[in-house]
């Protein structure tokens, strides 16, 4: 699988499983293994979309940054996003650069769904994040399960020590809060889709 047009190299384990939702799915066990691409920035906004399959229903994640289990996700100190399922819903995570500018007070802020997502059967969950308006909307299987406001974290920083960006599929902030399942067509796009386009998928 790939990331737009960034091909991602398996690691630790991370296996291709023929029993994709479309083709071909990439498969995690949950302990150390990930699929890694190059640094994708996203300074204009940002979609995420993927479908997934998992059991689990694991609420605990040893980064606050990270879901508990990550789909897509940033492995840098200066991690600023996350997203993936977390006890056993879908859940995106944004860091708050608002509450101090300076970087050294602000929180992690979610946005969470509704749908339990963790019963083995595929689902297809997508985030979409306005730069400019900070307009979080969440999907799971083409609903809309949560809107939200969180400032996007890129107008704050000049470098490219805190840009918003991915580098991970199944594992999160120093690898991880590890994915465990499967996880097809994993995809981000530089922009915020519109319902529209999510729902057309």
């Amino acid at each position: 699988d790939s990331i737009g047009a960034n091909h991602g190299t398996l690691e630790n384990g991370a296996a291709v499983t023929p029993a994709g939702h479309v083709g071909q799915a990439l498969s995690f066990d949950g302990v150390n293994d990930y699929v890694g691409t190059p640094l994708i920035p996203l300074p204009t906004g940002l979609t995420f979309e993927a479908w997934i399959r998992t059991t689990s229903t694991d609420a605990i994640s040893d980064y606050l940054g990270n879901a508990a289990l990550n789909v897509l996700g940033d492995s840098r100190n200066s991690v600023s996003l996350g997203f993936g399922v977390h006890g056993g819903v879908a859940r995106y995570s944004h860091y708050d650069y608002v509450l101090d500018p300076g970087g050294s007070g602000g929180a992690w802020r979610f946005s969470t769904g509704t749908s339990t997502i963790s019963d083995g059967a595929w689902h297809h969950i997508a985030v979409s994040h306005h730069r400019d308006s900070g307009n979080i909307v969440l999907y799971v299987d083409g609903t809309v399960e949560a809107t939200g406001n969180i400032p996007y974290a890129w107008p704050f920083f000049s470098d490219d020590s805190a840009i918003v960006a991915v580098d991970r599929i199944g594992a999160g902030h120093n690898n991880l809060d590890a994915f465990v399942g499967q996880i097809d067509e994993a995809t981000v796009y530089g922009r915020p889709l519109s319902p529209t386009e999510v729902q057309g998928i």
